[in-house]
């Protein structure tokens, strides 16, 4: 795991490609060490290595610690941790989707800007305004590899917005080690730097942080949701948060269910079947999903109705069996 007093890109590198994507090539006999295997040795015949992540003593590749700030409780603490640690040196970042989030977000972006005592940037798409510019353009929703919303209201600004050598921050608590954990998996060109977990802050302890500050948690969570994403979001396959949406939003609810239709995409989980939002009972319930919407997209892994084991639609590592989507 890396930690702040690791230097995440050695200073042997040179660039060979666009230094947005990271695309690196490490000089001939140089020793470098891959986070992510432990070992390894590059360059010596001159293949490009951009997965390896090369720790060394020399820091000038590592320009700043960028603070992915969501509007969640967790990112606040991230943000407010990191600013305290790095200073200058670390920025403060939200991807604009502010008009498809709950009003109260508004509220709760002032209290926390004004409580980590730093102007939070704020980036959004050049492209669309909303998430249902994306769903009604695209005509894609989510699926295995995200959501579309995600990728072009968050991802696409994030990849124009971040340099060569930063080192992401993302509000993962300590209980959320597994999600770090597949994070990395699936994003291995991403420095990242796990600042609550590092410091075994947990969930709770962020939420309790903001009521002893006398900042109001966001509203979403009173309203009963684990998580304060845009409302009706794609990502959760829920039947519980469905239909506290169809409950509370109920406007949002109905265009959901008819972009749904229209795209074919069955947004909601019914005992381990995919149906579409006007097939789901209103009594149906079931807790939220553990889902995450910040600058990288992740949707949690279905898991094998065999054997229980998590992971990507396909065939099951453990038992063979197909993992459905």
């Amino acid at each position: 795991m890396l930690t702040p007093d690791i230097a995440i890109v050695h200073s042997a590198y040179i660039l060979s490609g666009s230094p947005r994507m990271g695309i690196a090539r490490c000089k001939p006999d140089t020793t470098a060490l891959n986070v992510r295997t432990g070992s390894g040795r590059y360059g010596e015949d001159g293949v490009n290595c951009p997965d390896c992540l090369s720790i060394g003593k020399d820091r000038s590749f590592v320009r700043r610690r960028v603070v992915w700030f969501s509007c969640g409780a967790a990112s606040a603490i991230a943000a407010k941790c990191a600013v305290e640690t790095y200073g200058d040196a670390c920025e403060v970042v939200y991807c604009d989707t502010m008009s498809d989030e709950h009003e109260d977000n508004v509220r709760f972006f002032d209290e926390v800007e004004q409580w980590i005592g730093r102007t939070i940037t704020v980036i959004r798409s050049d492209k669309y305004k909303t998430v249902n510019e994306v769903f009604e353009s695209v005509g894609y929703m989510s699926g295995p590899k995200g959501a579309r919303c995600t990728t072009e209201m968050k991802k696409v600004p994030r990849e124009a917005f971040q340099q060569f050598g930063d080192v992401h921050i993302f509000g993962y608590t300590s209980d959320e080690q597994s999600r770090a954990d597949d994070f990395e998996d699936r994003n291995p060109t991403i420095h990242v730097e796990w600042i609550l977990i590092d410091r075994g802050i947990m969930k709770d302890t962020c939420l309790a942080i903001l009521q002893e500050q006398r900042i109001d948690l966001p509203a979403m969570y009173d309203l009963g949701f684990d998580h304060n994403n845009c409302k009706g979001c794609v990502k959760s396959s829920s039947p519980g948060y469905w239909n506290r949406t169809r409950r509370l939003f109920p406007d949002v609810f109905e265009r959901r269910a008819k972009q749904s239709r229209i795209i074919g995409t069955r947004l909601v989980k019914l005992r381990g079947k995919r149906i579409f939002l006007d097939e789901l009972p209103p009594d149906a319930d079931a807790p939220d999903d553990n889902i995450d919407c910040g600058p990288v997209c992740q949707i949690p892994r279905s898991a094998c109705q065999e054997c229980g084991e998590e992971g990507d639609p396909g065939p099951c590592a453990i038992c063979g069996a197909m993992i459905a989507p």
